[in-house]
């Protein structure tokens, strides 16, 4: 997982780079914004909005909805495994190269070449005649939306779990137009799995346990019956 999730960030870093070679100074994109109001804005905001989307996630998981239970269920079949062998040093790196490298790929490289493409096309003879204030504003509306669907596509274990990635996605790019940046929603991102990886391996941890604990609960009792039964019997 973890030279996947390199090879994603070396994807969107190459991407990113050439985006900025086609970018003019003098028309920056809104998509290429990296610390947003500031470091300390973008570190603390990404913190928190990444502990408020964990805690919205796990109240929705305890409503016990047939959705999230094939989520989980997936998950457990074919994430899980894999993760429950890692130590919580080795979860912290894959989610943060997770984070880092998936809002390279996504929020800076991907969106900002919709956002440059869609600024060309309004801009073009066809266009409405839009202010280059409105031109900014619905090209970079357009790029979110785009990316926040392919993101949401990227993810589709299910469709539930693909409209859920989807609304992610809005999110995350939301935090780099309201003052996070970039690096806001790497922190957001990166530090969200981190508590997601934790909490689903120590739920399957929690399971099986639990399974463990009833298969020997159920062997104790056939031993005990089996004991009776030959007491009796002598």
């Amino acid at each position: 997982m973890m030279a996947f999730q390199s090879l994603i960030l070396v994807l969107g870093f190459l991407l990113g780079l050439a985006l900025k070679f086609a970018m003019t100074a003098s028309e920056p994109l809104w998509s290429d914004s990296w610390l947003g109001r500031g470091p300390w804005f973008a570190v603390s905001g990404g913190a928190m909005l990444a502990m408020v989307m964990f805690a919205g996630v796990w109240l929705l998981s305890q409503r016990g909805w047939a959705w999230l239970t094939e989520i989980q269920q997936i998950l457990d079949q074919v994430l899980i495994p894999s993760l429950r062998k890692c130590r919580y040093w080795q979860l912290l790196v894959l989610a943060m190269l997770a984070g880092i490298g998936e809002e390279l790929l996504f929020r800076w490289a991907m969106q900002g070449w919709f956002e440059l493409g869609l600024r060309g096309l309004f801009d073009s003879p066809m266009s409405l005649g839009l202010a280059p204030s409105p031109t900014e504003r619905w090209a970079f509306a357009g790029a979110i939306l785009l990316t926040s669907i392919v993101f949401g596509l990227c993810h589709a274990i299910t469709r539930a779990y693909c409209a859920l990635a989807t609304m992610m996605g809005l999110v995350f790019s939301g935090v780099v137009v309201c003052g996070g940046g970039l690096v806001g929603a790497m922190i957001a991102h990166g530090l969200y799995d981190f508590l997601a990886f934790v909490w689903l391996c120590r739920r399957a941890g929690d399971l099986a346990n639990a399974d463990l604990s009833n298969a020997n609960l159920s062997n104790a009792n056939l031993s005990t019956a089996g004991a009776e039964s030959e007491f009796r019997a002598g």
